[in-house]
């Protein structure tokens, strides 16, 4: 019986380990463990900012969450703005997320990386979701990782 409970509380503490620095900075993402490996960082010194960057074989996901005094929700002219950049190849649109107004951009970069960002403000803090994928990853693999970084942006929860 004991070892069963020792077995048992050794699984829940592995099994939080990984998210551990997100829920200890009031961020939980559900399927957080499919990105592997992370370091975590914390600096600023008027307003604080976090940053969790995940290293994936063929990606890097990195995380940012920041205080922010002066930001506003996002609307249409956001969007707008980012869509008239001449410079990059990106597309953005606005998306309704559970803690209102998000920015999901497609970027093309011409370093051959694609990345997918998804941005939103909520009380306070700035969030930022950005997913790197080289050109030359197979098509199966980017699209599976697409999904993954939807459903991270879906499972999304600030408490």
């Amino acid at each position: 019986m004991q070892r069963l409970f020792i077995a048992i509380l050794l699984i829940l503490l592995s099994s939080t380990s990984l998210s551990s620095p997100l829920h200890n900075n009031g961020i939980s993402i559900n399927n957080i463990e499919y990105w592997g490996e992370y370091s975590f960082e914390k600096f600023g010194t008027s307003e604080v900012n976090y940053e969790w960057v995940f290293n994936k074989s063929s990606s890097t996901l990195i995380i940012i969450k920041s205080e922010c005094k002066s930001c506003k929700p996002f609307d249409e002219s956001n969007v707008a703005e980012i869509n008239t950049i001449d410079d990059f190849n990106v597309s953005a649109l606005l998306i309704n997320h559970k803690y209102g107004n998000g920015i999901y951009q497609i970027h093309k970069h011409s370093k051959n990386i694609n990345f997918l960002i998804f941005k939103i403000f909520h009380k306070g803090y700035y969030y930022k979701f950005q997913l790197g994928i080289p050109n030359n990853t197979n098509q199966s693999v980017f699209f599976e990782q697409s999904i993954e970084f939807l459903r991270a942006i879906n499972s999304f929860t600030i408490f």
